[in-house]
């Protein structure tokens, strides 16, 4: 069965609307929590290193953030409470002398709107699919 794409390129903004929508929704982002990542993780880097950085660059304490290393990816994500937390952090890695020395490269993350799942064994239906990520 295929997707129905005819409601997704409906909903599709121009370059103008779309600028627009950002606008719109860059107050209600402020407040939100937004996540950054670290690349290129090297295995020698432990979660507690990345959180006396993230304080360190960042000036919060360890409460006020979240980090979770994903050693498979060699990645780490790092969550603050709002978004301007992260912007400002990622600008203040860029000139921090221990990030530049661990090869750390942070970046925004932006926010999920679209999930492709693939090979889906026969009879899994919408129901199924919905439940498994509506709860988070």
């Amino acid at each position: 069965q295929e997707p129905d794409v005819s409601e997704e390129v409906s909903t599709e903004l121009s370059p103008s609307r779309r600028w627009e929508k950002m606008e719109d929704t860059s107050e209600e982002c402020e407040n939100t929590s937004s996540s950054v990542a670290f690349e290129n993780l090297k295995a020698n880097v432990t979660d507690i290193m990345l959180i006396l950085i993230v304080e360190n660059v960042s000036g919060l304490p360890s409460d006020a953030f979240q980090v979770e290393v994903l050693q498979d990816f060699d990645v780490a994500v790092v969550t603050f409470p709002t978004h301007v937390d992260a912007v400002k952090f990622v600008d203040n890695c860029v000139r921090h002398p221990f990030v530049k020395q661990l090869q750390l490269s942070p970046r925004l993350l932006e926010v999920t709107r679209t999930i492709r799942v693939e090979n889906l064994p026969p009879g899994v239906d919408d129901y199924n699919l919905k439940s498994l990520f509506e709860n988070p």
